[in-house]
């Protein structure tokens, strides 16, 4: 039996939805019947929410209000056409695929052209680095990844990962699909299709983690965190370098995952978000709760005043770097700091609820929000021009938006060390 001799229910709801947007649009061709399947709006709609989940908090604004106004077709058309800005310190050359001469700064945000038409789905920062997935599940890197474990130091030679100067694929077996990415300072851990863990210090040397199957994954400065699908937490040691990398000791290659306990077996909350931080992980469960596991115990504390200000709340996201994260809820953000003493509150949207808080991303030292009408708010120190403004005489404890992307709509921003970055879409296109 050929496909056009099938049923269209059968067709739409069986095979057509698991071909990807390029087999689409060459299926379409085919005859007349396969033109109308593939050109079914519902279809699309599968396309955009599978494709491109990650920049869902970006699109809440527009998708809330009504349906994509030229169709879900249009909409993915735009989206696989997304743009890549980055600015800020360049001392990896992290961007150096900006037009003009490399400079150590880049002041205000610059298009990585390279990658326009591409289909980034996903966006992360390191230490001196960036990655970014697209829609195929592919892996991009460029900048500098400086090997980093406990038995090297963070500044010596950089023979096993070298400079990227323009974005390079990271090399996987052709069967495997990345499905999202977290960058630690100096290795990224990835999480594929099939729930399999890789990570790795050198693009050129991704390492699968076996024995896991894992539904999350989350870099640290040191180590990596996996939640496995079965609600279980471990803790994976820094990939190592390679098999002609001296300087690892026999026991560090030989470790094992540790799997860390952080709610009693008789509580019926679960985990739901994990996120890095420069010496330990943040746990936040579907109560509320938040936990903080490091580095040195392997044990869960949990912050109480953090757990307090999130009860009841409706959680949407989860993120951390360095010693701060934040928690973002309906109505509020929290932003708390590794030791659990001390939380913010920060409430940008008290004047118009459709523009609350999406996402908080963190520098070391400069922090961005992303908000529900898709604009990036930057604070903090503004070394190497890490808030995209350029030179600031002080250092802006209040977010200001970032001017020269006002005609963007920001889908999702990463920030690194002294560095930042974010894909956008022009907001003339969703008019």
């Amino acid at each position: 039996m050929q496909l056009d001799q099938l049923p269209l229910d059968v067709l739409l709801e069986h095979i057509v939805q698991w071909v990807d947007a390029d087999d689409l649009l060459a299926l379409s061709a085919t005859c007349h019947l396969m033109h109308i399947v593939c050109n079914d709006d519902r279809l699309w709609q599968h396309r955009v929410l599978t494709d491109f989940w990650h920049a869902m908090p970006g699109l809440a604004a527009i998708l809330r209000r009504q349906p994509p106004r030229h169709g879900w077709k249009q909409l993915y058309k735009i989206l696989n056409s997304q743009r890549v800005y980055t600015w800020g310190e360049n001392s990896g050359m992290q961007l150096n695929s900006c037009r003009g001469p490399m400079t150590c700064q880049v002041h205000y945000p610059c298009e990585l052209e390279m990658l326009r038409s591409k289909g980034i789905t996903q966006l992360v920062a390191g230490g001196w680095s960036f990655h970014a997935l697209d829609r195929r599940g592919r892996v991009w890197m460029w900048g500098l990844m400086r090997p980093r474990s406990p038995f090297r130091a963070i500044w010596t030679s950089c023979v096993d990962s070298p400079v990227v100067p323009i974005p390079r694929r990271v090399k996987f077996p052709s069967h495997v699909r990345i499905h999202m990415l977290s960058s630690g300072r100096s290795h990224v851990v990835a999480l594929d299709s099939a729930g399999r863990v890789w990570h790795w210090s050198n693009c050129r040397r991704p390492q699968p983690v076996p024995g896991c199957r894992a539904s999350s994954v989350t870099a640290t400065w040191r180590l990596s965190a996996i939640l496995l699908k079965d609600g279980r937490l471990w803790m994976i040691p820094y990939p190592s370098i390679g098999d002609s990398d001296s300087s690892a000791s026999p026991s560090t290659r030989e470790k094992q995952p540790i799997e860390i306990h952080v709610i009693n077996d008789n509580d019926d909350d679960k985990i739901l978000y994990i996120a890095g931080m420069a010496a330990g992980v943040i746990v936040l469960t579907q109560k509320g709760r938040v936990f903080h596991v490091s580095h040195c115990s392997y044990r869960a504390c949990e912050h109480e005043r953090a757990s307090a200000a999130l009860a009841g709340r409706q959680l949407i996201a989860l993120t951390s770097q360095h010693d701060q994260y934040a928690v973002v809820c309906d109505t509020v953000t929290v932003i708390g700091r590794m030791d659990g003493e001390e939380i913010r509150l920060l409430d940008i949207a008290a004047e118009d609820e459709d523009d609350a808080i999406q996402k908080i991303a963190f520098g070391d030292f400069h922090f961005g929000a992303l908000t529900r009408k898709g604009r990036l708010l930057t604070w903090g120190v503004h070394w190497s021009s890490a808030l995209g403004r350029g030179y600031e005489p002080t250092w802006p404890q209040i977010p200001q938006a970032v001017n020269s992307l006002d005609r963007m709509h920001i889908l999702d921003a990463a920030f690194g060390g002294h560095h930042s970055g974010c894909l956008a879409i022009p907001r003339e296109a969703l008019l």
